[in-house]
């Protein structure tokens, strides 16, 4: 976590007489962004910065064009003498143990820095125009946060029928880690009308037990643990059949509700994030086959 008192959406730190925000005309906008999340290095992309990046993690891999862009590290492993390597003039990160150390230094140092969060599909929206205003384009973040809204709010008003269908959203399955409270899958399973059992947890990814799974009984289960892996579908489906095999005394396993997400279907939050709605809510409805072309039912 960052210090205490700052925004939880983003914090910034600029060299303004009061701080904070400022409009950022065409002849102003920072000529070398380094981005040390995917996500702020999509949305970026999104709205027209890209060719602004001056320096990117290992793990942003989207649009194409972002990996010819040179590396300055990890996801939570960054090298400062790398990033200011780079002579950045903005530095964009999302919270977490390796970049909050990158954050207070840049703040030290008094030099451009924005944090922003996804943790929910509000701060989503929030991202846009935050990272819109600090590059200097917030005409086009305008434009593309409309229309990310705009597509939100379809699976809003198209929210599943029984709102008591209850699902659980596995990140991990060794071990068990589940989406909880506070999390971007928790408020894409509320914004569809489901009921994410883990969502009164008390930690964001909590790590459970098949004991609690089997005290909740979810009536669909949406398996996750394909992101940021290397194995092929076939033994992504293997694996997952092997582990769920073992529990069919479940209701969603028993019924045939249990989907595999393939990892195009799990990009991180950023303008590709209606597309994983989209198939988060195909599953939760139990949408098989063509329809819904970026998860599987596991067949135990």
């Amino acid at each position: 976590m960052f210090p205490k008192g700052l925004c939880s959406l983003f914090l910034i730190c600029f060299l303004l007489p009061a701080g904070g925000f400022a409009e950022t005309s065409a002849d102003q906008r920072p000529a070398r962004i380094v981005s040390l999340s995917p996500s702020t290095t999509e949305i970026l992309f999104a709205i027209g910065a890209g060719p602004q990046i001056a320096g990117v993690t290992d793990f942003c891999v989207w649009p194409p064009e972002a990996r010819k862009i040179p590396r300055i590290g990890g996801f939570d492993r960054h090298s400062l003498e790398a990033i200011l390597a780079r002579s950045p003039d903005l530095v964009t990160v999302t919270p977490n143990s390796g970049t909050r150390i990158i954050y207070e230094k840049f703040v030290e140092f008094r030099k451009p820095v924005i944090s922003v969060s996804f943790y929910s599909l509000e701060d989503l929206l929030e991202s846009f125009s935050a990272l819109g205003e600090v590059s200097g384009h917030e005409r086009e973040a305008k434009t593309a946060r409309q229309k990310i809204s705009g597509e939100i709010e379809k699976y809003r008003d198209r929210a599943l029928q029984d709102p008591k269908i209850k699902a659980l959203y596995v990140a991990w399955r060794f071990p068990l880690i589940v989406a909880g409270k506070g999390t971007m899958e928790d408020d894409a399973l509320r914004t569809i009308g489901a009921q994410n059992i883990a969502g009164s947890s008390r930690t964001r990814y909590p790590k459970w037990t098949m004991e609690a799974v089997f005290r909740e009984d979810p009536d669909v289960i949406l398996d996750a643990s394909a992101f940021e892996r290397d194995k092929s579908w076939a033994d992504e489906m293997k694996e997952a059949r092997a582990f769920w095999g073992k529990y069919r005394a479940l209701r969603a396993v028993r019924e045939g509700r249990v989907y595999l997400f393939k990892k195009e279907a799990l990009p991180v939050p950023g303008p590709r994030t209606p597309m994983w709605l989209e198939t988060v809510t195909l599953a939760a409805e139990d949408t098989p086959g063509p329809e819904n072309p970026y998860a599987e039912k596991i067949h135990v």
